[in-house]
């Protein structure tokens, strides 16, 4: 059986991505995902090029940003992934600025740190009017509660001006019930 090299399966996860077809950029995702272990700056380039863009649904930018984008090493300072994910979150394209915090849900859940590093992003879209992107904001900040929650009450203190009540309300049940425990 012919080995198959990563530049044919990020290709062919390419080619399927560019159909308009939900599920096809979902299996897309879900595949490409499998290799995230040879994924590289080349990769996160032929993301940025051919694939963001395409998105039209807030499923397919979810997949792309939990199966595929949250696997780069985000908070390494050795790469620029942070750079283009706040180029990201001041994008025109509102999937865009979805896809530069919703790329964090992973990492913020999991590891304290992860919403320092996604803070930067999170300041550039607090007063974005998108619903999406509004639903990121609050999906990121509840992630972040699980690894760091008295950051995430200082950040609701911050911003509460600029966060919708219904957004406060669930988050500080969540934050309280996290003390809590």
């Amino acid at each position: 059986m012919k080995k198959i090299n990563f530049n044919e399966i990020l290709n062919g996860s390419t080619w399927i991505w560019q159909q308009p077809i939900l599920e096809a950029r979902i299996f897309a995702c879900k595949f490409l995902g499998k290799f995230r272990r040879q994924f590289s700056k080349s990769t996160w380039q032929v993301l940025d090029e051919k694939w963001i863009d395409l998105v039209d649904h807030w499923t397919s930018s979810d997949h792309l940003c939990t199966d595929v984008l949250s696997h780069f090493p985000l908070i390494d300072k050795r790469f620029s992934y942070l750079d283009d994910l706040h180029r990201w979150s001041t994008s025109k394209n509102c999937w865009r600025r979805r896809i530069s915090l919703v790329t964090f849900v992973r990492i913020v859940r999991t590891n304290p740190k992860g919403i320092l590093a996604a803070e930067k992003i999170l300041v550039n879209l607090i007063d974005d009017e998108d619903y999406y992107v509004r639903k990121a904001i609050a999906w990121i900040l509840r992630e972040a509660i699980k690894s760091n929650p008295r950051r995430v009450l200082e950040l609701v203190k911050i911003h509460k001006n600029s966060l919708k009540p219904s957004e406060i309300k669930e988050i500080m049940k969540r934050i309280h019930f996290k003390l809590k425990s």
